[in-house]
């Protein structure tokens, strides 16, 4: 039964990481009541919303769904945050390789989605396609502005 949880949090955690490294300024810029708000507002929407799920008897797998919803509105959220707070601006690259990494991840979903086994043709082929998508797009982003890649 765990299965069919973890297939839509498959989706839920490209959101959730992303989510967090927005949200990580909160910590560095010492934001603190922000960041417990944020994450207790979160975190409790969650467990409402899986709980009120759970007690009308609803599917398992729709405890995925919630969990992918709640995050791609914590995304939204945090893209708000370090807007306001920072400035920051996604630039097309930045909305490309997190568009290409979202279309790998979906597709991967889809492609395994009633797989109960390892396939390890299907491992060979995915990781050679996430090392490449790694080598492309992550290879092209400056770290810092003193010119190291």
């Amino acid at each position: 039964p765990a299965l069919k949880v973890m297939r839509c949090m498959l989706i839920g955690d490209l959101f959730k990481g992303l989510s967090w490294v927005l949200g990580i300024p909160m910590i560095a810029f010492n934001e603190m009541k922000l960041y417990l708000i944020t994450e207790t507002v979160f975190s409790g929407a969650l467990a409402i919303a899986a709980w009120a799920w759970i007690s009308y008897g609803k599917n398992v797998e729709g405890l995925g769904v919630i969990f992918t919803v709640m995050y791609f509105f914590f995304l939204v959220a945090m893209s708000v945050y370090i807007y306001y707070m920072h400035n920051f601006k996604w630039k097309l690259q930045d909305v490309w390789t997190f568009l290409t990494g979202f279309a790998l991840v979906i597709l991967l979903s889809c492609l395994t989605w009633n797989a109960e086994h390892i396939s390890w043709k299907i491992c060979i082929v995915w990781g050679l396609l996430v090392s490449g998508f790694l080598g492309v797009f992550l290879g092209k982003i400056r770290v810092f502005k003193l010119g190291i890649h």
